[in-house]
């Protein structure tokens, strides 16, 4: 079989591998492949997923177009066609092992998101990849190759250690702030408190409670008006934004506790509410030195108006 034949079809690898001399490579012409090595040749420039081929014990690599963004500037298109140890040299230390269980021992290999350092676009990068390594058999039945079906998945996992550490700053604001968190169920009516939380209501502990069960706390002056507060939250009519100021009231004998409540919630495309995340701080103190404050105006007042009186009558 001639190279026009096995590689056929479009792409930029096939094109590659038509134009490759590969009599001057270790594989020699394509006339004298195995069967097995055209087999898998084109199964990886048929496919839309990332596949690297590396045959003989030399792993001499063939590639597919799905590949080669991973490759960056630096190591495509001159890969096509070289030993894997001579492409992958910084990588070698974490994937040399698992090649050469591969090849000698004919034992299949998978990691998911494994960070795999690479040289490209001119610095070593941190590149995260699920991948899996598969013995690759000749025409005897015996393994002479290794075929790596991967998926650099770097972008995701950049995003979600971001996320991760992002969530940890805010964690440790709300602790610092001494806030309590919670996150209503929306459809359930069911309201996830943490430890802070569960201590500003008076629940026994954190966990799951029914917004019934929570809003039972809430002293019954503001309880009607936390409700409609709630519902005009979720059903837009404040822009998903949530602030209230409610007393809490916990067992008999036990002083009133003032609260300011934050909330935001997330709208689907629809317009119906998704999550219900907020806060809870105490803001007794505040509360207290308003009521002083005012308590003070109050009396001055009285005061002036009761001098003022009696140097009218006199």
């Amino acid at each position: 079989m001639k190279a026009d034949e096995l590689f056929n079809g479009p792409g930029e690898m096939a094109a590659r591998m038509r134009e490759k001399d590969w009599a001057a490579t270790p594989l020699g012409p394509v006339e004298g492949w195995p069967v097995s090595l055209r087999t898998l040749v084109r199964t990886l420039l048929h496919s839309l997923h990332p596949m690297v081929l590396m045959w003989g014990p030399q792993l001499i690599q063939l590639y597919n177009d799905a590949f080669m963004p991973s490759f960056g500037r630096g190591k495509h298109p001159e890969a096509l066609g070289k030993s894997a140890t001579e492409v992958w040299p910084e990588a070698w230390p974490i994937i040399g092992q698992q090649l050469e269980d591969a090849m000698r021992e004919g034992r299949p290999s998978w990691n998911e998101d494994q960070l795999v350092p690479i040289f490209r676009n001119g610095r070593i990068e941190n590149v995260y990849w699920t991948y899996s390594y598969s013995p690759a058999f000749d025409d005897d039945g015996k393994v002479h190759g290794t075929l790596v079906v991967c998926t650099e998945t770097t972008s995701r996992v950049l995003g979600e250690q971001a996320l991760q550490r992002s969530q940890e700053r805010l964690r440790r604001v709300v602790e610092a702030s001494g806030a309590g968190t919670w996150e209503l169920d929306v459809r359930r009516g069911q309201m996830q408190v943490d430890e802070r939380m569960a201590q500003l209501f008076g629940l026994p502990e954190p966990g799951m409670f029914s917004l019934e069960r929570v809003l039972d706390r809430v002293h019954l002056d503001e309880r009607a008006a936390l409700r409609e507060a709630i519902a005009a939250t979720l059903e837009g009519r404040t822009q998903g934004r949530y602030v209230m100021e409610h007393r809490v009231v916990e067992d008999p004998g036990h002083p009133t506790r003032w609260l300011e409540a934050r909330g935001q919630v997330t709208f689907d495309a629809e317009g119906r509410a998704l999550q219900f995340v907020g806060t809870a701080l105490d803001i007794s103190d505040r509360k207290q030195a308003e009521a002083d404050s005012l308590r003070a105006r109050q009396e001055l007042q009285a005061l002036l108006t009761s001098l003022g009186g009696g140097t009218t009558s006199g």
